[in-house]
């Protein structure tokens, strides 16, 4: 999450933190009085800490946590309304995704009106990936959630405009009803069917370590095998649209075979874009005016979102040639330079202002002047 801060040009650092629920997944109320808790006792570490949503922990989540507990200013990605700016519903992940498979096609001549995908994880990153995808020509066959999978019968693609309406009124839920009567165009298969597609992008957006090399512990954990992958899809492009979504090794592989991987970090930071913004403006988001600041970030954020992406990527490829090996290496190197640059920025803002320490005052003023 560190480097992750760097390359969304977030002044901060970043770490996961796991809470492990041996019972099963407690409801928002339960969970929001465990959060609270667990901020308490890292706060002893760090009064700093900010927590944001994540897998099994949403924005209903953090919304209660800040309101419930008084952890508003530890606290971001809350609902729209409640002092934040729903960063899922609002697709602010995908716009990272978009603005990324778009400057890497420019950069290296892809035409994207002739590439086909599928997306594993048709939620709140894949479903809007999808979507603003096929406005650009990009043939999605097939899409999945845990209940199945959808896949194109036709050369046309999937109607992604009707299943993302769906989605958006019913949830990961809406793909229940295809396995009695799949929409026109499509058959309802097991969700594994979409490692199998023929594609040259796929786009992990579900869960970590999703396919690993044979021997690897993943496999044991549900991982599927890559070199089959590889030969089953004729894949070209990995968005990584998930954190961590492939092993060290499986990454290793698909470079081999010229597979260029845009990674977790450098593509998918859009959501902490969001909740950065909605954490920078909580005070404006929660007053008088709070549906005009939902209007007016919901607009620019999305923008900043896809320029600090759009000037990333091409560095990135410039950095290996234009060629898929050492990707990450190369994105990982830059995140530790734009993180040298925000520490030093900072000192000098802190010095000028005299507020060393507030972090808050110093995103404010940067993000005042980077979205106008």
């Amino acid at each position: 999450m560190t480097w992750k801060s760097a390359l969304a040009a977030v002044p901060a650092d970043g770490e996961k933190t796991v809470v492990y629920c041996p019972d099963g997944l407690p409801q928002p109320d339960e969970m929001a009085e465990i959060l609270a808790a667990h901020l308490a006792e890292l706060r002893t570490a760090d009064l700093g800490v900010i927590f944001g949503p994540d897998i099994n922990c949403n924005e209903v989540v953090m919304t209660r946590l800040a309101r419930m507990h008084g952890a508003g200013d530890h606290v971001s990605g809350l609902l729209e309304g409640k002092g934040g700016l729903s960063i899922d519903s609002h697709g602010y992940t995908a716009h990272g995704m978009e603005s990324a498979l778009l400057a890497a096609a420019k950069r290296l001549g892809w035409d994207l009106s002739k590439m086909r995908a599928t997306v594993q994880g048709f939620g709140a990153v894949g479903a809007h990936t999808a979507s603003l995808l096929s406005k650009h020509g990009v043939s999605i066959r097939a899409v999945s959630t845990y209940h199945g999978a959808l896949v194109a019968t036709n050369s046309d693609g999937l109607d992604i405009g009707r299943l993302f309406t769906v989605w958006k009124e019913q949830g990961d839920e809406s793909f229940k009803q295809y396995e009695a009567s799949s929409p026109p165009g499509t058959r309802f298969v097991h969700r594994d069917q979409v490692f199998e597609e023929e594609s040259e992008i796929f786009i992990p957006a579900a869960r970590t370590d999703v396919l690993a090399m044979p021997g690897e512990p993943q496999m044991e954990k549900g991982a599927k095998d890559i070199m089959r992958f590889a030969e089953a899809t004729g894949v070209k492009v990995v968005l990584e649209g998930a954190n961590h979504p492939l092993t060290a090794e499986a990454e290793k592989y698909l470079e081999s075979r010229g597979v260029f991987i845009l990674p977790d970090y450098l593509v998918n930071c859009g959501g902490l874009i969001g909740c950065w913004a909605d954490w920078v403006y909580r005070s404006e988001l929660e007053g008088k005016e709070g549906q005009d600041w939902h209007d007016r970030l919901n607009d620019s954020a999305p923008r900043y979102v896809a320029k600090v992406v759009e000037k990333n990527v091409p560095r990135v490829l410039d950095a290996t040639g234009g060629k898929p090996d050492g990707i990450r290496k190369a994105s990982h190197d830059l995140a530790r330079e734009l993180r040298d640059e925000f520490k030093k920025e900072f000192a000098e803002y802190a010095s000028t202002h005299s507020i060393e320490g507030d972090s808050r005052a110093f995103a404010r003023d940067r993000m005042d002047r980077l979205l106008g």
